[in-house]
């Protein structure tokens, strides 16, 4: 049975600590809001509960990054920020989207976009996401391939500079 003062049960360390880890959640989507539809008044709703990668974290103990991840298929990508010391796999990368209308020239990778620095050829460009540079590059598979999916795969990877992000 649980604990009662003046007829109200007592929050337990967990109640509070996942109150708190709502309040840095919505705060950090609220700031964010142009990016992720939120806006100043957004409120979630039990998919967002659900579904959200950031909440998630946050209640693993893990804080918010500076500014949002870029997305796979939709999803946030933490794995590729921070996670810098391995290639990451990319289902497709378009370097060459037709970039009329657009302000910049982009690539289009895991259906994400990022702004295009430099296309070094036509299987590696370097790209950035928000205030992240990352090479993407074309494997190499040497006609090794077993089926077509392998041969089109494509790898991610952000670029440190001395030991700390550019």
């Amino acid at each position: 049975m649980a604990r009662k003062k003046g007829g109200l049960e007592i929050l337990t360390e967990r109640d509070v600590q996942l109150c708190e880890a709502m309040s840095l959640w919505m705060s950090t989507a609220r700031e964010h809001g142009g990016e992720l539809s939120y806006g100043p008044r957004w409120f979630p709703s039990a998919p967002d509960i659900l579904k959200s990668r950031l909440f998630w974290r946050i209640r693993t103990g893990k804080a918010p990054l500076p500014e949002p991840p870029p997305t796979a298929f939709s999803c946030p990508w933490y794995e590729v920020v921070e996670e810098y010391d391995q290639p990451h796999h990319c289902l497709e990368a378009f370097l060459d989207v037709d970039a009329s209308g657009a302000e910049k020239p982009y690539a289009l990778i895991n259906q994400c976009p990022y702004e295009l620095v430099e296309k070094v050829s036509g299987t590696e460009a370097i790209v950035k996401f928000g205030t992240i540079s990352y090479r993407v590059w074309k494997k190499d598979q040497s006609g090794k391939a077993e089926d077509k999916a392998q041969e089109e795969s494509w790898c991610i990877q952000r670029i440190m500079v001395e030991g700390k992000g550019d």
